[in-house]
């Protein structure tokens, strides 16, 4: 404030105060007040307070969201050394499974090592799409009882060009890792997922690692300030082992080859020689270095040089060749089988992948925009190595496919029955089963009418049969069973039975109706031998159809156009996976259209599908009847799902053209692994008829019911098979090698 001017006052002459001009008195009354002043800066500084309390509130909700949602077990932590302090310290590694829910920080960055890029070495002129880093690290985290764990890590991102079959990527390594888990064969090291803040990385290591990471096609452009990151166990005394060779199965080998071999074949990993370790304490396979696991087909069989494609022919070569598939442990086989059977309660090893990818939100949806189409595709592998086990190993018996789960249909107690369908004499079970999950429908197999009236049961049944003997595996679990009546509900049932049996005819009034099945190249003859045993009659004779797991029961086709053109080799599979397509979907149609044909099933509207492949469904309609036609070679080569052709309204059709279509040759793709089987099949001195059966015979009263008819099941069989392998060859002869996928 500027003084005032002033000058002494008088009053009656005496000096009583001093006044001062107008021009600074108004100053002095337009000044607030000081108690004014205060408050005003009290509110401003209440009001920049709250402020700043509401940025700190959104800013931990957020980050609350982003990176510790309640599915999470894998948090991206800030540094926070101070809460480390005064802890007890510990070593170990195996605490990096759960470094979720822990306050950790990375320590000590070295050994730094940019990602070499190889996506573009067949052109040395461009510039190949990528970037990454990987480097060993110190990880201290505090766990939930006050110890601080100090590990040596391992630590990757890497991002290139997947589409390349030499693309990496860090986030398949995780996959493998849970992939690992899902199986049980403890070949990984502790892994986990993280989001790595920017924040958390000091001085001039953590700019180098922030500059190798910095690529377009980096998730840093998702997460801003972060970056994904793989962080692994470091494990002492790991060496290289020699070169995966098929002779390598013959000598000397770490404990755990097979184990290794399988799982390297499951997960589709394109290793490079030098990519298998041991290590030196146990002689123990131990998978590091997994970037190129879990590649989907579409990039597994691209052109490539031979070098790279036998890294991943030389899996099949090492695994199937002189039975060294019947090595892998029974442990991981008997696992195996009851993740695969479609009416398993336990899930299969794909949908079991997807759900431990899916616990995490953050990064869930990374992992699942990479190579959507690896879990199908995994257990599609895994379905072929069993099949090629049951093959190889257990001598075609199909009641060892499914392993627990057929024995626990065929063997479980019934605790309750009742009917279902009188008509149809359709019985629902409750059995106490020795697998939890499983449940089914069990129908009656009249014992004195044997094949010459259709049974839809045993229809159903020889489907089964045909479906695991050549290892196409489309279908649930099917048993022939004979029940005693050990309990009041399986007796009234076999009482209500009786009372019903007066109404089916015999087999001379099914004669003259010409209501007769044919199954071969000739029409059944009833046999003069069918009269009722005494043992059935103390017996129920049913047929059990396991119900499927996630099931779907019709679902439709599409793109009906592109399917045929592929089929017919007028579309590739990038042609196909434009409309949708997975390859292991294509590869599921074609193992269906081939099994319609085997089993003689003339129409087909849909298809279901349990989890995440296709299976066949309402084959108690197949064995089509009609007198002397044992081949129907339109059902193999105009598949009735794509044409919408029923062939049994068409018997005179079955040799001629695909309708419309004009042409022979509308189906000439075939899967490579099945028909593969069916030849080694006759190579062996079997035919496909004999291993039906055998089937058949193994059953206590089956034959018996069939009697002279089985025979010509047989021999219709065998007339099918002879006249399928004749067709690939037409069609490998018109098409090349792409008759064989």
């Amino acid at each position: 404030l500027t003084q005032p001017s002033c000058r002494p006052g008088h009053t009656h002459g005496h000096p009583v105060f001093r006044t001062c001009s107008g021009r600074g008195l108004s100053k002095i009354r337009d000044m607030p007040r000081l108690s004014v002043m205060i408050n005003r800066i009290k509110w401003c500084m209440l009001g920049v307070c709250v402020t700043l309390l509401l940025c700190h509130i959104l800013l931990a909700v957020m980050d609350k969201l982003a990176l510790n949602s309640p599915a999470s077990r894998l948090n991206s932590v800030r540094e926070r050394i101070e809460d480390a302090a005064g802890c007890r310290r510990v070593e170990a590694s195996e605490s990096l499974e759960n470094l979720a829910g822990t306050k950790w920080q990375i320590k000590d960055i070295r050994d730094i090592k940019p990602a070499t890029i190889h996506t573009a070495i067949e052109n040395p002129d461009v510039k190949p799409i990528g970037c990454g880093i990987a480097f060993t690290a110190d990880v201290e985290q505090t766990t939930e009882t006050g110890e601080c764990v100090t590990s040596k890590v391992a630590v990757k991102s890497v991002f290139t060009n997947l589409s390349h079959y030499q693309g990496e990527s860090h986030l398949r390594e995780i996959k493998t890792h849970y992939l690992d888990r899902v199986l049980g064969t403890g070949l990984t090291v502790p892994s986990s997922l993280v989001v790595l803040p920017f924040s958390a990385l000091k001085g001039e290591r953590a700019e180098e690692v922030k500059r190798a990471v910095d690529c377009d096609i980096s998730d840093k452009a998702l997460f801003k300030t972060e970056v994904t990151a793989y962080v692994a166990g470091w494990v002492n005394n790991l060496g290289t082992f020699p070169k995966l060779t098929p002779s390598l199965a013959e000598r000397i080998h770490p404990d755990n080859f097979f184990t290794y071999v399988s799982f390297l074949y499951i997960a589709n990993c394109m290793k490079s020689g030098h990519s298998h370790f041991a290590n030196a304490n146990d002689l123990h396979y131990v998978m590091i270095d997994n970037d190129r696991c879990l590649l989907p087909e579409k990039v597994s069989s691209l052109e490539m040089p031979l070098h790279y494609r036998k890294r991943l022919t030389r899996l099949t070569s090492t695994l199937f060749r002189d039975g060294h598939v019947c090595s892998v442990p029974a442990y991981l086989i008997e696992h195996l089988q009851v993740a695969n059977a479609a009416s398993s309660g336990t899930p299969s090893v794909g949908s079991q992948l997807r759900k431990m990818v899916a616990a995490n939100e953050t990064t869930s949806r990374l992992l699942f925009r990479e190579d959507p189409e690896i879990y199908e595709e995994t257990d599609g592998r895994v379905s072929t190595l069993l099949a090629e086990y049951n093959h190889r190993c257990e001598a075609h018996d199909v009641s060892k496919f499914d392993g627990e789960v057929y024995t626990s249909f065929k063997e479980s107690e019934v605790t309750d029955a009742y009917l279902v369908d009188d008509k149809e004499q359709e019985i629902k079970l409750k059995l106490k089963l020795k697998l939890d999950g499983l449940s089914g429908v069990a129908t009656v197999v009249s014992p004195n009418v044997g094949m010459i009236a259709a049974q839809p049961a045993l229809a159903e049944l020889f489907a089964f049969y045909v479906d695991r003997l050549t290892g196409i595996n489309k279908m649930p679990t099917v048993v022939y069973r004979q029940l005693h009546p050990d309990n009041a509900e399986l007796k009234d049932i076999m009482t209500s039975l009786a009372n019903l049996d007066h109404s089916i005819p015999d087999y001379h009034t099914t004669l003259t109706e010409s209501k007769l099945l044919v199954w071969g190249n000739e029409s059944a003859k009833p046999s003069q031998n069918h009269v009722p045993s005494p043992v059935a009659l103390k017996k129920l004779n049913v047929v059990i159809v396991g119900k499927m797991k996630r099931f779907h029961t019709k679902v439709h086709i599409h793109h009906e156009g592109s399917l045929r053109d592929f089929f017919r080799h007028e579309a590739s599979f990038r042609d196909l996976e434009k409309s949708h397509y997975s390859r292991q979907t294509l590869l599921d149609l074609a193992d269906i259209f081939l099994l319609d044909f085997l089993m003689h099933r003339p129409d087909r509207k849909h298809v279901g599908k349990s989890e995440l492949r296709l299976v066949s469904t309402g084959n108690d309609q197949a064995w089509w009847a009609y007198p002397n036609l044992a081949v129907c070679s339109a059902i193999l080569r105009c598949p009735p799902l794509l044409y919408k052709m029923d062939w049994s309204h068409r018997p005179y059709w079955c040799n001629e053209t695909c309708g419309a279509d004009n042409t022979y040759f509308s189906n000439c793709r075939f899967r490579e692994t099945t028909v593969q089987r069916i030849r080694h099949i006759h190579e062996e001195g079997w035919t496909l008829g004999m291993l039906l059966e055998v089937s058949v015979k193994s059953e206590d009263g089956l034959s018996w019911i069939l009697g002279d008819e089985l025979t010509s099941i047989m021999d219709g069989l065998d007339a099918r098979v002879q006249y399928l392998m004749k067709y690939i060859g037409m069609c490998a002869r018109r098409h090349g090698a792409g008759v064989l996928v």
